[in-house]
């Protein structure tokens, strides 16, 4: 008579059920007969019984054993994960680490690793969930470990989590890197370009602010400025007149028993 799986003998005489041996925990005996021992489970795997087993299975995904003869597999830490479905038993004997740019899906026993979204980043293995970009930086792809910086002349386009950084609009400007804003340009001065200058541009004597279109503009006949910023024109007194039909940076007095004429103003 043999040996029932899960079970051996060492009597080479004649063998009934009573005189056969349970195999031991963490090994197996996969078929009938009496045989001389078990075989140990190996890593990555266990006996499918506590005793008597007739085989050895998987650890289950989020799993592992990285020792032999075990009934038990070790859950994965915390950042770490394995995956029965695309491992073999070799490869289920330790739990591999997220790497940056990714986070485990679990606290503990996880199955895998999810990547992290734009506008956030992990920069360093094993962890459990991906960080926000801080104020002023980005980050346009996923499974990214850094996050950028975004540049003089441009804004992230949010408080956190930016995924772009945008062109300081039309009349705003910023001086500083990984800003969160642009600030609007002071009286008398525009924007001439478009996000790119880390200033704003004086519009100097002889002109004024156009904040409909952000131009510095002549000032018309009977109006002048003098100042390097000048956010409006000022009127000649009504004793004097510009001294150009546009751009006048002064007003000269009328001769004595003259005013402006009202055409010389029409002109214009």
């Amino acid at each position: 008579m043999d040996c029932s799986k899960g079970k051996y003998s060492t009597n080479n005489a004649g063998v009934n059920e009573d005189s056969c041996i349970s195999c031991e925990p963490g090994k197996y005996h996969s078929a009938n007969g009496r045989g001389y021992g078990c075989t140990d489970c190996g890593l990555g795997e266990i006996g499918n019984l506590p005793l008597s087993a007739t085989s050895c299975i998987k650890c289950s995904s989020g799993f592992y054993n990285d020792e032999h003869r075990q009934i038990k597999c070790k859950g994965c830490a915390a950042g770490k994960y394995t995956n029965m479905y695309y491992s073999n038993s070799y490869s289920l004997r330790m739990c591999k680490s997220c790497t940056a740019g990714y986070f485990a899906n679990k606290l503990s026993n996880a199955t895998g690793c999810t990547v992290c979204l734009p506008g956030y980043y992990t920069s360093q293995n094993m962890q459990i969930t991906c960080k926000s970009c801080a104020a002023g930086k980005y980050s346009t792809v996923s499974a990214t470990g850094i996050c950028l910086s975004c540049q003089i002349g441009f804004f992230a386009n949010k408080p956190m989590n930016a995924t772009a950084c945008l062109n300081c609009p039309i009349g705003k400007y910023n001086e500083k890197k990984e800003a969160i804003t642009c600030i609007r340009c002071r009286n008398g001065t525009v924007y001439r370009t478009n996000g790119n200058s880390p200033y704003c541009v004086p519009c100097g004597p002889g002109k004024y602010t156009n904040r409909q279109t952000n131009t510095c503009d002549n000032c018309i006949a009977g109006f002048f400025s003098d100042l390097i910023e000048n956010d409006n024109c000022r009127f000649c007194t009504s004793k004097s007149t510009s001294n150009k039909l546009s751009g006048s940076t002064s007003c000269s007095s009328c001769p004595l028993g003259k005013t402006p004429s009202l055409n010389y103003y029409l002109k214009t």
